[in-house]
C-alpha cells in the first residue's frame, strides 16, 4: 500500500513530536502493510514554513532507518500546501515541495470551513504552470459536506482528490464518512493518505480503509486504489485503472455522472495511471 499524505517529519509542523516518535510511525507503516509513504508536512506562512531541503533530508534520514531496521518502506518527500493566493509565487520562489520531488503534483489544503472564491482560479492558474493540485481531504470541509458535486466538477477539470482513511472509518464523523463513501462511488478518489501525525492517536495505517473500500465497492476496487502489488523495483506501474471507477456510479451525483462521456472517462483514467506512476517514482 502507499500512504499518500502524513506529518512524519518530527519537530517541522504539528505532526511527530521527536525523531524516536518518527521511527516509531515508519515501523507502524511498515507492520500495517504500508511500502510507500509520502511526508508532507504543512506549509502555512505565519505558522509552518518549512523548506524543501528540511523536508528531503528528513526524508532520507528517515530511508537510511528503514534500511538499517530492514522494513520494507521507502519514504517519498512532498509538502502540504494550504490554500491561499500566494501558492503561484511560493512554487516559483522555489519554496513549496511537489509530491516525490516530481515538479507536478502539488498537495492542496483547502480551508476547514469554506471553499474561498479565488479558489478555482487559483487551481486552474496553477494547472496553467504545469501543477496538478491534488486536493487533501476535501471530504472534511464544510462547504463540500453540503456540496460534494463540487468535487467532481474539479476532477472533470484535472484536479486529483486524496482520500483521509479515517474519514472512511467514521472517525471525522458520520457526516464526514457519507460524504467519503459518496466520493467513492462516485469514482473521484485518485489515492489514500491517513494524514497520520502521531504514533498514538492519528497513525499511518491505510488497511482498514482499504478492508472499507473492498466492502463498498469489492476487492478489485479496494485492491488497485490502495495497494501496490503490481508494483516491482525499477519498474512501471502494471494496471492502476481502478483510481477511477470507470463504471461511474450514479448514486451521488446522478446528473454530473451520468453526463460523463467515454472519451472523458478515459482521460481521467489515463491522468491518474500517469499520476500514480510518477508520485511513486516510476518514469
Amino acid at each position: 500500500m502507499f500512504d499518500l499524505h502524513t506529518h512524519i517529519l518530527p519537530q517541522i509542523d504539528d505532526g511527530a513530536a521527536s525523531w524516536a516518535e518518527a521511527y516509531q510511525m515508519l515501523e507502524i507503516a511498515a507492520k500495517d502493510g504500508i511500502n510507500v509513504l509520502a511526508a508532507t508536512p504543512h506549509f502555512l506562512e505565519g505558522w509552518f514554513t518549512p523548506t524543501p531541503a528540511e523536508i528531503k533530508a528528513g526524508v532520507e534520514r528517515l530511508n537510511q532507518y528503514a534500511q538499517r531496521q530492514s522494513l520494507p518502506i521507502r519514504v517519498i518527500p512532498g509538502m502540504e500546501v494550504a490554500l491561499c493566493p500566494d501558492i503561484p509565487r511560493l512554487f516559483q520562489a522555489n519554496r513549496l515541495l511537489t509530491l516525490n520531488d516530481e515538479g507536478q503534483y502539488l498537495l492542496v489544503e483547502l480551508p476547514a470551513n469554506e471553499v474561498p472564491i479565488y479558489t478555482e482560479s487559483l487551481l486552474f492558474e496553477l494547472q496553467l504552470m504545469g501543477i496538478t493540485p491534488v486536493l487533501a481531504h476535501p471530504e472534511r470541509n464544510r462547504v463540500i459536506a453540503n456540496n460534494p458535486a463540487w468535487v467532481l466538477d474539479q476532477v472533470k477539470r484535472g484536479v486529483l482528490v486524496q482520500l483521509t482513511a479515517d474519514s472512511l472509518l467514521g472517525r471525522f464523523g458520520k457526516n464526514t464518512r457519507q460524504i467519503s463513501q459518496e466520493l467513492l462511488r462516485a469514482g473521484v478518489v485518485h489515492g489514500l493518505g491517513s494524514d497520520a501525525h502521531s504514533s498514538q492517536h492519528r497513525t499511518p495505517t491505510l488497511k482498514a480503509a482499504t478492508a472499507k473500500i473492498t466492502e463498498l465497492l469489492g476487492q478489485e476496487a479496494g485492491h488497485r486504489l490502495a495497494t501496490a502489488d503490481n508494483i516491482k523495483s525499477n519498474m512501471a506501474l502494471a494496471d492502476i485503472e481502478g483510481f477511477f471507477n470507470n463504471t461511474c456510479h450514479a448514486q451521488a451525483f446522478p446528473d454530473e455522472v451520468l453526463s460523463y462521456s467515454p472519451a472523458l472517462c478515459r482521460r481521467l483514467l489515463n491522468a491518474g495511471q500517469k499520476w500514480v506512476k510518477q508520485v511513486m517514482g516510476f518514469k
